[in-house]
Formats: C-alpha cells, sequence, structure tokens
C-alpha cells in the first residue's frame, strides 16, 4: 500500500498513548496537517485544548517511534487499508458528520453501494425468538438490496451478520477493537464470511484490545453509516427504528 507522507504521519499521531480519535481530531484542527502537527514544539502542542504535558512530550517523540513501521507491517500481514477522513475511500455519509474519526481500517470492501445501508443491533443475550426476528430482517434486507451493517457481536449481531449472508447480500462489521484480531473470538468464521462480502471496520489501531469505552464509540460509527438502525428488543418482537 502506497504511503504518503501525511498518511505516515496521521499513523504517527494515532499510535501515540493518549491521543484518540478526538484528540487527533483536535491536532489536526489546530496544525491543518498530520505532518505539521508532528512538527510541532512541545509548547505548541500545550496550546491544544485537552492535550496536557505529559501526552505533549511523547507525541513530540512520535516523529521518531518506530510503531508506524509495525502497524503498517500488520496492515499489510492482514490485508488491510487505512483511510483518510477527505481522502478516496473514506465512507461518504460519514465525511460531513461532526465528530468522525479522522482515520478508519477497514478489511474487506466498502463500496458506494454501502451507502444505501440498514443497521441491525440488540442485545448479545436474547431470546431466540429475538435472534430469528433480527435474522428474518436482515436477510429480507439484503435481499432487497440493502447492507447490513452490524457489529459483530454475541447474540443479535452475529444473527443480523448471518440473515444478511443468507439473504446474498452485502454487510458490513464495526467492530471496537483492532482489525489484527476478531472479538469475539468465537465469530472468526463469522469474520471471514463478513469480510468476503463486504468488510470489517474499525477506527481503532491495529493491535487495540476490546475495551468498555470503546462499545459506544462504536456504535456511533454504526449509526452514521446507516440510514436507519433497527434495535431488536431483547425478547419482545417489537422493532424500534432510529432514523
Amino acid at each position: 500500500m502506497p504511503v504518503s507522507e501525511e498518511l505516515r504521519a496521521l499513523l504517527a499521531l494515532r499510535l501515540v498513548p493518549g491521543i484518540g480519535p478526538r484528540l487527533l481530531s483536535a491536532l489536526l484542527e489546530r496544525f491543518g496537517t498530520a505532518v505539521a502537527a508532528l512538527a510541532a514544539t512541545p509548547a505548541q502542542l500545550e496550546t491544544v485544548p485537552h492535550l496536557r504535558g505529559e501526552v505533549a512530550r511523547r507525541l513530540a517523540q512520535a516523529a521518531r517511534d518506530a510503531r508506524v513501521d509495525a502497524e503498517l507491517a500488520l496492515l499489510a500481514r492482514h490485508k488491510a487499508t487505512v483511510l483518510a477522513h477527505g481522502a478516496t475511500g473514506y465512507p461518504a455519509p460519514l465525511a460531513p458528520l461532526e465528530g468522525m474519526p479522522p482515520l478508519l481500517y477497514l478489511r474487506g470492501k466498502y463500496l458506494a453501494a454501502d451507502e444505501r445501508a440498514v443497521g441491525i443491533v440488540g442485545s448479545r443475550d436474547a431470546t431466540n425468538h429475538g435472534l430469528r426476528q433480527a435474522k428474518r430482517l436482515a436477510e429480507g434486507l439484503a435481499r432487497a438490496g440493502y447492507t447490513v451493517i452490524s457489529g459483530l457481536a454475541r447474540g443479535l449481531d452475529a444473527a443480523a451478520h448471518e440473515g444478511a449472508l443468507e439473504g446474498g447480500g452485502r454487510t458490513l462489521a464495526v467492530l471496537a477493537n483492532g482489525l489484527s484480531s476478531v472479538y469475539p473470538p468465537e465469530h472468526d468464521r463469522l469474520a471471514e464470511a463478513v469480510m468476503e462480502s463486504g468488510g470489517l471496520i474499525s477506527e481503532q489501531t491495529m493491535s487495540q484490545k476490546p475495551q468498555a469505552g470503546l462499545f459506544p464509540a462504536r456504535n456511533r460509527l454504526i449509526s452514521g453509516l446507516s440510514r436507519a438502525v433497527v434495535v431488536v428488543g431483547h425478547s419482545s418482537t417489537r422493532i424500534r427504528l432510529a432514523w
């Protein structure tokens, strides 16, 4: 994968401990480009809101950090690509929304047709009835030409992906962890099938492990990528549609 100086700088910034998507966005807003942010002095960095001394010092060392090469090696090993906000390939539905990540990681393909998407999410501890409803709905949407988006989690998320696959359609899974691993691990075969028919998407760096606080952030991406989000209840047949 060709890597521009700007993309390499973006990766370097994102890999600094303490620099998440929000702080990376703030750095880009303050300095204009990742290259300029990477060249900033600690004193200049401390003018960025919420960027404190220790993180600023780490950031000042980022240009000499070999972790970028390790990240690029992981991208190559897992046949993943990284999409920068504003560049070709970045999902169009996310581009105009506030708070979207400057970088997205992708295994598989995101197509223009995926802009016609519906998200299906719900409980990890669903009843059999709820699982059937999610699967049936996803299969019907896939047959109607919609991409089904979910989070690859246990329960209803998995049922949504399975239904889309059985319907012969495309499905995308938005993960809260890095794309060098699959979570939950028992969904590794499902993840492979999703990649063949669509893709895995994450805003997290390749080696990031799943953490509780990352799942709510992941959900905003599912919402942003979808024209509508269907929330299937834990034990009822009622479906709530959030437009």
